[in-house]
C-alpha cells in the first residue's frame, strides 16, 4: 500500500487537474523539467513532515510540507502575471476545503509563497517557477502510515 504521503500527493493532483490555465498538466513527484511545450504546467511534491506522537490512542498526528510548483511562461511572455494567474486559481481550488478532499485530511493552509528565477545557461530559455508551499495535517497509527485515521 502507499505511504498516505502518496494518497495526499495524488489527491491534490487530481484536486487541480482542470484548471483553466493548466488543464490536464499536473504531475505529482515529477522530477524530470517541464518544457516549453508542456508549460503552463503544476508539479506537486511533499518536503518535510514534521510528527508528534500523540498520547490519547497511540496514533502521530502529521503536518507534512506539500508545495505545488507552477511553471508558466505566461501569456505573450509576460511570466509574473502567468505564475499569479495561475497561482490565483491553485489557492482558490486549494482554499475551497481544507481537507482538500481527501478522506482523513485534517487541516491545510498556505503558509508561503517562493519564486525562483533560475540563472540562463548559454541561450536556453529556463522559466522562472512559483511554488505554494501548504502544511498538510493528518493523523495516522505508529504502526501503519499507510492508512489516515
Amino acid at each position: 500500500m502507499a505511504h498516505s504521503r502518496q494518497t495526499i500527493r495524488d489527491g491534490v493532483a487530481a484536486l487541480l487537474t482542470g484548471l483553466p490555465r493548466t488543464g490536464s498538466r499536473v504531475y505529482a513527484s515529477r522530477v524530470r523539467p517541464v518544457a516549453s511545450s508542456e508549460m503552463p504546467a503544476l508539479c506537486v511534491y511533499t518536503l518535510e513532515e514534521d510528527v508528534q506522537r500523540q498520547s490519547v490512542r497511540p496514533t502521530l498526528l502529521r503536518q507534512v510540507s506539500l508545495v505545488v510548483a507552477i511553471y508558466d511562461e505566461g501569456p505573450d511572455g509576460d511570466v509574473m502575471d502567468g505564475l499569479d494567474d495561475s497561482a490565483a486559481e491553485v489557492e482558490a481550488r486549494m482554499g475551497a476545503d481544507k481537507s482538500l478532499g481527501i478522506a482523513g485530511v485534517l487541516d491545510s493552509q498556505l503558509v508561503k509563497t517562493m519564486v525562483a528565477v533560475p540563472e540562463l545557461a548559454n541561450t536556453e530559455k529556463i522559466a522562472p517557477t512559483l511554488s505554494l508551499v501548504y502544511r498538510v495535517q493528518y493523523r495516522t497509527t505508529a504502526a501503519d502510515a499507510t492508512t489516515m485515521v
